[in-house]
């Protein structure tokens, strides 16, 4: 093989010289095709041998369908992972965010309703109490009932698939019964 020597050149240079653009030199760079030395220049000779390597390996498609490969993987990926999402979906096992967002909102505003009203239901009991320890009692006895019902309320609430809201099942009976009614009539 014959040593050429041949002068080192910029970026500007090597894209007029193999037709392509300095953007393009740049990408090649760093997918390690053409090699900078150290001043930053490129060896005209090295770097169309180099160049001319990665065109032959794309027409045989060695490079593209290593990125064809990757889109194909990536693809079946999110392909797989919808269906999965769409079978927990179909099990119940997992609801729309905008769903839970409704539900969680829903209990939030329950619990507050339930704090709340603790005042109203033992202020005249709290007043006529003397001793601290049992107006203690009395409240924390009131606060935990808010919050068994607030449980409560979460056990007995169901994401309906169909129309993706939040009903309670007590509801989904009455009007299965009022349904049955209407039918029977």
């Amino acid at each position: 093989m014959t040593d050429i020597t041949l002068p080192d050149c910029s970026a500007s240079d090597l894209a007029y010289v193999t037709g392509i653009t300095t953007q393009r030199i740049h990408q090649l760079v760093k997918k390690d095709v053409i090699k900078k030395n150290e001043r930053g220049v490129f060896n005209l000779a090295e770097s169309v041998r180099g160049y001319c390597e990665y065109i032959r390996g794309v027409s045989r498609g060695s490079d593209t369908k290593k990125e064809g490969d990757t889109h194909r993987n990536k693809l079946l990926k999110a392909k797989a992972d919808m269906a999965a999402m769409e079978v927990s979906k179909m099990r119940g096992d997992l609801i729309s965010a905008s769903v839970q967002r409704s539900h969680d909102y829903t209990l939030a505003a329950i619990l507050k309703n339930n704090l709340f009203s603790i005042p109203d239901r033992i202020s005249a009991i709290v007043a006529a109490e003397s001793e601290a320890g049992a107006v203690h009692d009395l409240i924390t006895q009131e606060v935990r009932n808010s919050l068994d019902q607030v449980i409560k309320g979460m056990e007995e609430t169901e994401v309906d698939d169909a129309s993706l809201d939040i009903t309670r099942r007590d509801g989904i009976q009455h009007l299965n019964i009022g349904k049955k009614d209407e039918q029977s009539n």
